[in-house]
């Protein structure tokens, strides 16, 4: 409603729309500062034994749930009338809306539980779907009805600025696990050398959170990694986001028949550091990811997780669950879903404890709560999430009565969480899929370049274009190659970092090649460009 009147309201007044998309910038900057400060206090939390403030802490998480929920309403009213977009991207709009992401997700121990209790973390939405994909929304629509020149250079120095914490976190990291090897400068490039991440998950222990998180000895190691993750996890989504932004830049009439303005902005120096920051950072987690899963014992671990409580210690005591779907869970009496009736409902931001798991028979993990069970995500090809676990407790003891006395369920799989190395790695194979598409989104830039150039006369103009399509098509030809001599290289370090396996390096490989086929076949009529 409020979205809904702001946009009547400037559609009316038009000499007050200015003052009106810049009050809603200042109130985005203003749920950022909340955001920020919820951070420190969550963190700090976890360095404390006591726990005291928890409870006051958890409230303001919610609050800002809520209040990132609304946000995202607002904006979706404001935004759709493309009038609004030009003035909002002008009045820092899109910045804010990057500074609003990483803050969505919980932080400290509470972002190793909601990692780790992911059913499959390499690909779940690990932030709160509705809002991020509001988020997205909102820069999709900006990107569509502005210049989309200056959306993606917004969106261009969000990454930079991303990448910068993430230097730092990496460094923190590895100052605080001892078996994890240290960057290599000896070639003078600090920056490059430092997002090669290489080795970086040695030093974690192969247990997992819960067997952790009660030795106060542990708790700067699991600061270091949560705050490595969820820097890991922000760079997906505005690499993901700037492939958006390129892809409508290559599909909207400004750049079939405009100048290909956006074109310029990935050609710059800045740019190509940028890219080139990536490269290392892409595929230093793909052979940090292949060398774990390669591990000897590897399967081992994995395999025990899958063991019955009692017989396995990979199943915690206790799940603490929040609700983060609009709206809410159901509750029903019993493991399957169509089967089982309705005992309740739990609202938005509402926290649970849980105390059992497992996988049904539509593949979705459920929770038994005292009211009932309660779902993961929902069914179907969206997989939205429902609840996060924001706490995992003790070891689960051998339990004495079945999972459902129901004759008729079907047979539930239990399931434990996985060690933290492994769900570390997970969370780092998630870039792969964000590469993908980067690439792809930057080879079609190229192709798009190329067709504009042949529909016209050579002048002034087109030379400087095609210098630029010529310089991004090496650039991406370069990364590409890169990829396929990465593993040897690092292989060529010795004593830098554990060797990869045989198997590891098919792995690896099968990787590069899968994106080799996407940059270059995405397109089969315009193969011949590239």
């Amino acid at each position: 409603m409020i979205g809904n009147a702001l946009d009547e309201f400037m559609r009316h007044v038009p000499s007050l729309k200015s003052m009106v998309i810049e009050s809603t910038v200042t109130l985005i900057k203003r749920v950022n500062f909340i955001g920020k400060e919820l951070v420190k206090e969550e963190l700090d939390l976890d360095m404390r034994s006591n726990g005291i403030g928890r409870c006051e802490i958890e409230d303001s998480r919610i609050r800002f749930m809520q209040y990132s929920h609304n946000l995202t309403q607002i904006l979706e009213q404001i935004l759709q009338n493309e009038e609004h977009c030009a003035p909002f991207v002008n009045a820092g709009g899109v910045e804010v809306l990057l500074d609003l992401h990483p803050l969505l997700m919980p932080s400290g121990k509470q972002l190793l539980a909601h990692i780790s209790c992911q059913s499959s973390p390499s690909v779940a939405i690990l932030t709160h779907s509705t809002i991020s994909l509001g988020l997205t929304a909102a820069i999709k629509r900006a990107t569509s009805n502005d210049n989309s020149a200056k959306v993606l250079k917004k969106v261009i120095a969000g990454l930079e600025r991303c990448m910068i914490d993430l230097e730092n976190n990496i460094l923190d990291l590895r100052n605080n696990t001892e078996a994890s090897p240290k960057s290599d400068n000896s070639d003078g490039n600090h920056d490059t050398n430092v997002l090669n991440i290489s080795g970086i998950l040695e030093g974690l222990p192969r247990v997992p959170l819960h067997s952790l998180q009660s030795e106060t000895c542990n708790l700067p190691m699991l600061r270091s990694l949560s705050c490595f993750l969820r820097d890991i996890v922000n760079i997906e989504w505005i690499s993901v986001l700037l492939s958006v932004v390129v892809k409508i830049s290559c599909s909207s009439d400004i750049g079939s028949r405009g100048r290909l303005e956006w074109l310029k902005e990935l050609s710059t120096e800045d740019f190509q550091l940028l890219s080139t920051k990536l490269s290392t950072l892409y595929q230093s987690s793909l052979f940090e990811v292949c060398r774990i899963r390669t591990e000897d014992d590897y399967d081992t671990r994995d395999n025990t997780r899958w063991g019955a409580p009692g017989d396995s210690s990979y199943h915690p005591a206790v799940y603490r669950l929040r609700i983060v779907c609009a709206e809410g869970a159901v509750v029903r009496d019993g493991i399957d879903i169509d089967s089982c009736a309705s005992v309740g409902g739990l609202e938005m931001g509402e926290e649970v404890d849980a105390y059992d798991r497992c996988i049904n028979g539509s593949g979705i993990m459920r929770y038994r709560t005292a009211k009932g069970w309660v779902s993961e995500q929902t069914r179907g090809h969206a997989r939205e999430p429902i609840l996060e676990v924001i706490e995992v407790r003790g070891v689960a003891k051998k339990r004495t009565q079945p999972l459902s006395k129901d004759p008729k369920t079907k047979k539930a799989i239990e399931c434990g969480i996985p060690d933290i190395c492994s769900a570390s790695a997970a969370v780092l194979s998630r870039l792969q899929n964000s590469q993908s598409n980067l690439y792809s989104c930057l080879s079609r830039a190229v192709i798009v370049g190329f067709k504009y150039l042949s529909t016209r006369s050579l002048s002034e103009q087109q030379e400087s274009i095609f210098s630029r399509v010529g310089l991004l098509s090496r650039a991406v030809a370069t990364f590409l190659r890169s990829n396929f001599d990465f593993v040897h290289s690092e292989a060529q370090v010795k004593g830098r970092i554990p060797s990869l396996a045989e198997d590891g390096v098919a792995m690896y490989q099968g990787n590069v090649l899968n994106l080799m086929h996407s940059c270059i076949y995405e397109e089969r009529r315009d193969k011949q460009i590239l």
